[in-house]
């Protein structure tokens, strides 16, 4: 019975870290001039704001989400699926992530026309 208690706390307690990394996570993104120009619908600043961010070596698994949702929107997405790509190096667990992955990896076959994809999905 004494196990089953311990698991309990552990379980609980990791659900606490990552609810207050993710907190910090949010947090240190909204304090961002990239996020505050993606919010404000100017994707192509944002995208130049981000990479600022990612060459003074941000590690932040946010970052390169909204890196790859800022490119999606200006419609260069083999570079949004390279900054998902980070986004789930940093987080493997990123739905979001993930799931925009896939719809970016959809628009980039849509827009060529043709299936040219191979070099993007062998990656994974």
């Amino acid at each position: 019975m004494k196990a089953i208690h311990y698991v309990g706390i552990l379980v609980f307690a990791v659900a606490c870290y990552f609810f207050v990394q993710d907190r910090n996570d949010r947090a240190v993104l909204e304090n961002s001039e990239g996020y505050k120009l993606f919010s404000d619908g100017n994707y192509g600043q944002a995208i130049d704001a981000f990479n600022r961010d990612v060459v003074a070596g941000a590690k932040n698994h946010m970052v390169y989400k909204y890196l790859g949702d800022a490119c999606y929107y200006e419609k260069r997405f083999y570079e949004a699926i390279q900054a998902y790509d980070k986004s789930l190096e940093l987080k493997s667990f990123s739905n979001k992530a993930s799931n925009n992955k896939k719809v970016a990896v959809r628009a980039q076959i849509a827009a060529r026309g043709n299936l040219d994809i191979v070099n993007v999905m062998t990656h994974e």
